[in-house]
């Protein structure tokens, strides 16, 4: 009996300890443990005025990570994704500059201070598409401004959950999909590269090649155009024409050929020497991701793949396109050059001497049909293309039209077309006392009246615009002498159907990284979803630099 009673009173006992743990308030688990932190290498200092940032109070949301300086981003694996905040100085005219930038959590917990002069998403683009990747570059100022210049910056490089950091060490950075490329000298090869677990791979001077370059090479094109894991550099002639540079070995090896374009679809053009061709000295084919040439060259001009199509010229100056097999699928009229249209939906062309309408093709080499009015104001230069298809987007004196799929959208009385998508417009009026701008649908049922003062900009959805950024417009029309707009800055986001879903002081942006809109004012910063839902509103204070 006595040990069952004593059994009895360890139960309860431990009972009463979960209780109290689980009641005791439990620190974040995304909150790092700051005495196994060391702060990353740091060239640059930091002095700021703490009486006036926001306070370190535990355990409240939206405080501080920690007491005392926060000048640098501490690596912890437990942050889970990091936002960028910033905070604003309200100028006189009350508009807004923006001061500096930090981090904060998704559950609103600041773990670095204001001191950012900028937080780029990092990103490289695919044809005219962007590609985001998991980091961030920060920005901080490394030298006073100087009259007439712009103060010079040093960057680092960050993960977008804070488990790893660079020095700021670098003036240029650049991102692929493998690799960070982190430049100290755009003149020089020393350049560090990570890749996305923040490890460092290598700094290119360690390799040999990069005494076979040109010394008129400008070696911050590595930044850009990095294609199938590879850049191209040219070589000394000794050696060949180009190098080939695997940036995630840093390795690199001699090409014969002149030119090597991005890879797409398994393919890149590539140009070589003909010296036996009496016309032409240098011929085009491509090449496979493995550096065998699959297509002979044979052109004297050839773009990229897409959609399995690519447009080449023959020698006898006849446009054609070609399949990924070489073979031809279509020839352009005799006498006419063509051009492929930027987003890889069809073809332009038009005669090379005469002054005949220019044509253009679909994908499946269908003639696109314009309208007279269309054609008459192709002449004069009022042919514009909109972004995701053919769109003849025109002006006259009354008015301005898109015409898509043989379908003619006109609008009386407007003076310009900003965007035109499936189903909605936006458009513009002007005149010496105002600038009006409206929503509508392509129908013409308005959404948004004109209005006038205003920044309108639409917000992508999975199923399409999903809805309308409004802000005050700030414009100086010296042309008309229409003075500068001092209302506060106000902003609106409305659905499609013109419903207002938030309203307010401020500035509203979107981030098309995070699929997140943000709210600045010189009160708060807040991060906020396309349904008005609000993640994150930080309330700020003042900052200021000793």
């Amino acid at each position: 009996m006595r040990d069952m009673k004593k059994s009895l009173i360890i139960v309860l006992i431990f009972i009463v300890m979960l209780l109290v743990v689980s009641c005791k308030k439990q620190q974040s688990p995304y909150l790092p443990d700051l005495t196994d932190l060391a702060p990353p290498e740091m060239k640059w200092d930091v002095n700021v005025d703490f009486s006036v940032l926001t306070p370190y109070i535990p355990d409240i949301k939206y405080s501080r990570l920690h007491e005392g300086a926060m000048p640098e981003l501490l690596p912890s694996g437990e942050y889970g994704v990091l936002l960028p905040y910033a905070t604003v100085n309200a100028l006189e005219n009350g508009d807004y500059n923006i001061g500096k930038y930090g981090l904060v959590t998704i559950d609103g917990v600041v773990v670095t201070d204001l001191i950012y002069n900028n937080i780029e998403r990092a990103n490289y683009r695919v044809w005219f598409s962007v590609v985001y990747c998991p980091a961030y570059t920060l920005s901080v100022w490394s030298s006073e401004p100087e009259e007439g210049f712009l103060p010079s910056q040093k960057k680092a490089a960050c993960a977008l959950d804070g488990s790893w950091i660079t020095p700021f060490d670098y003036v240029e950075i650049g991102f692929t999909e493998d690799v960070i490329i982190l430049m100290r000298d755009v003149e020089t090869f020393d350049i560090d590269v990570y890749d996305y677990n923040g490890k460092f791979l290598y700094n290119m001077l360690e390799f040999e090649w990069t005494n076979h370059v040109p010394e008129d090479t400008w070696i911050g094109g590595l930044l850009y155009n990095v294609s199938n894991g590879y850049r191209w550099l040219p070589a000394s002639s000794q050696y060949g024409n180009l190098l080939k540079i695997d940036m995630l070995t840093g390795e690199a090896e001699f090409l014969e050929y002149n030119y090597v374009g991005n890879f797409n679809e398994g393919l890149a053009q590539v140009r070589i020497n003909n010296p036996g061709f009496v016309r032409y000295s240098e011929l085009w084919g491509y090449i496979n991701t493995e550096f065998d040439v699959v297509i002979e060259p044979e052109f004297t001009s050839a773009f990229e793949f897409k959609n399995g199509q690519a447009l080449v010229c023959e020698q006898d100056n006849k446009w054609s396109v070609i399949n990924t097999q070489g073979e031809i699928l279509f020839s352009f009229p005799e006498g006419w050059y063509a051009s492929p249209h930027f987003y890889g939906i069809g073809y332009y062309a038009a005669p090379i001497n005469g002054n005949q309408n220019p044509i253009y093709y679909t994908n499946d080499f269908i003639e696109i049909t314009l309208p007279d009015k269309v054609l008459a104001l192709l002449q004069y230069g009022y042919f514009h293309e909109l972004e995701g298809g053919w769109f003849a987007y025109y002006i006259d004196m009354t008015g301005a039209g898109v015409f898509k799929d043989n379908e003619d959208y006109f609008y009386p009385g407007v003076d310009h077309i900003s965007y035109f998508d499936e189903k909605y417009v936006i458009s513009h009026k002007y005149s010496e006392e105002e600038s009006l701008t409206n929503v509508m649908t392509i129908s013409g049922a308005e959404i948004m009246p004109f209005t006038d003062g205003v920044n309108v900009a639409a917000t992508p959805g999975s199923d399409g615009v999903s809805a309308f950024m409004v802000n005050n417009a700030r414009y100086h029309f010296y042309s008309y002498g229409i003075e500068v707009d001092y209302r506060p800055r106000t902003y609106k986001l409305i659905s499609s159907d013109g419903d207002i879903i938030k309203t307010g002081d401020g500035v509203i942006a979107y981030d098309e990284a995070v699929g997140l809109c943000y709210i600045y004012s010189p009160e708060f910063f807040s991060w906020m979803d396309l349904e008005g839902n609000t993640i994150i509103k930080i309330p700020l204070m003042s900052y200021m630099l000793d």
